[in-house]
């Protein structure tokens, strides 16, 4: 489990830590459904594209960029399977690290429609 997902735990109550034997799983409660995580690295026009519409919850912004397979912005996508949560997160490549370029967006219901779009999308 990815620990960014504890930072997304105080802004949003609904998600709870299930642990078994082996791992650990992050849950959003009213659907009961298992978070992934998606990674999408984007060019630097996408990256303040989407800074700008994710601000304004603007999930429209989302629709259309272009992924790369390496690069120095990336943005992260926790979402449930169903489209029923989202909470998304971009970072620019300083070096050593990825450093947040953004605040986390968190989403829920049918305002996650656009964001799961894309991510079926963009992760076949």
């Amino acid at each position: 489990m990815d620990s960014s997902i504890n930072e997304i735990i105080p802004i949003c109550n609904d998600i709870t830590i299930q642990k078994s034997f082996l791992s650990k799983r992050a849950v959003y409660q009213p659907s009961g459904q298992y978070i992934k995580k998606h990674v999408f690295y984007i060019t630097d026009a996408d990256a303040l594209n989407l800074s700008k519409g994710l601000a304004n919850e603007n999930l429209a912004c989302t629709v259309h960029f272009k992924t790369m397979e390496n690069g120095k912005n990336l943005m992260k996508v926790f979402m449930t399977p169903d489209g029923q949560f989202a909470a998304v997160r971009l970072y620019e490549f300083v070096p050593y690290d990825y450093v947040p370029r953004t605040e986390w967006f968190v989403f829920h219901g049918t305002s996650c429609k656009p964001l799961y779009q894309l991510v079926q999308q963009k992760s076949k």
